[in-house]
């Protein structure tokens, strides 16, 4: 989910995405273009 961020389009235009570690959660900040910033935080198992 972190490679492809083309799921992200679901939800809107994507003006941009920003990746964050932080150790086992990693989190994928996704800038829409009409819209809010919205945070997605992934568990790595």
């Amino acid at each position: 989910m972190l490679r492809n961020t083309a799921w992200t389009e679901t939800f809107g235009g994507v003006a941009r995405t920003a990746s964050e570690d932080w150790g086992m959660v990693q989190s994928l900040r996704v800038f829409y273009l009409h819209g809010p910033e919205v945070e997605q935080a992934l568990l790595a198992i």
